[in-house]
């Protein structure tokens, strides 16, 4: 036999874990994204000292409209 409050708290759990694997499945796009554009930029226009991924502290600093330019 359950209670009510083992019931809530299984309900709770399972929506806990939904979320987190959504999270996830948004993250590996986000890292799939800026891997692309990191290549790309480095084809189009090429890294040096000035102009690199890590200038951007990499994924974080990122967003997709940012444009490849030197």
């Amino acid at each position: 036999m359950t209670t009510p409050l083992t019931r809530i708290a299984a309900v709770l759990l399972g929506v806990a874990f939904l979320s987190v694997g959504t999270a996830s499945a948004e993250a590996a796009t986000d890292a799939g994204s800026y891997g692309a554009h990191v290549a790309a930029c480095a084809q189009l226009v090429g890294f040096d000292g000035t102009h690199n991924p890590g200038m951007h502290k990499g994924i974080t600093g990122w967003g997709p409209d940012h444009v490849c330019n030197h």
